[in-house]
């Protein structure tokens, strides 16, 4: 089965696209910014703030010097408006950085930029099974060796997602966080080459694609 897919739109240059899926009957949306190739966020939170606030801006009809955002260490970003509940979620990757906005309420994001070179991560097997569980481990080792860094972004970027969606810290996987991790749905972004990315919302959210599987 085909899974679901969302756009993230380039900005300001596909502004108007973005704008029209958030105001859409799915309500979500993402916009990405190039950001400098460093592991350094200033910058880049900045960038993409800024961009952040022009969107909401446009949707919500007011200037975006007046939205106010609120950022605590380890909490989603918030617009701090009574009455809207937009949930915002920001990942950023050296080179990429991306801001997901659902009209409907919480939402989980995160994107990578993919490892390449045969020596990627030579402890790929213990990081996966520590933290993606024995599933996602025997997915990303069931493809070619070429193949298996594309394929730990897939399953690692799902995983970030749905944490965020969930408020959750990153955590050894269990059992318990499983099922925690059940409750969303995971939908693939579509991001410039070299990068990977993935989306996370409500299991119960109406359906944006052909299919709602978790980790497709």
């Amino acid at each position: 089965m085909q899974d679901p897919r969302v756009l993230v739109h380039p900005w300001p240059d596909a502004a108007p696209l973005a704008l029209k899926a958030l105001r859409g009957v799915r309500g979500l949306t993402a916009i990405r910014v190039t950001t400098p190739n460093s592991e350094i966020r200033n910058e880049a939170r900045e960038h993409l703030r800024a961009a952040l606030r022009e969107l909401l801006a446009a949707l919500l009809q007011q200037p975006a010097a007046t939205l106010p955002l609120i950022s605590q260490p380890g909490q989603a970003l918030v617009l701090d408006l009574p009455g809207t509940p937009i949930g915002l979620s920001v990942s950023h990757a050296p080179g990429l950085s991306v801001v997901a906005a659902h009209r409907h309420g919480a939402v989980g994001v995160d994107v990578m930029r993919i490892a390449d070179g045969a020596d990627w991560m030579p402890d790929w097997e213990t990081v996966a099974r520590d933290y993606l569980g024995p599933q996602a481990q025997a997915r990303i080792a069931n493809v070619t060796t070429d193949q298996r860094p594309y394929a730990f972004a897939r399953e690692w970027t799902a995983l970030e997602a749905c944490l965020k969606y969930l408020g959750m810290a990153l955590t050894e996987w269990t059992p318990a966080l499983e099922q925690h991790i059940a409750l969303c749905t995971v939908i693939r972004l579509i991001v410039p080459h070299g990068f990977c990315g993935a989306l996370a919302i409500a299991q119960h959210h109406p359906p944006v694609g052909p299919a709602q599987t978790l980790f497709a």
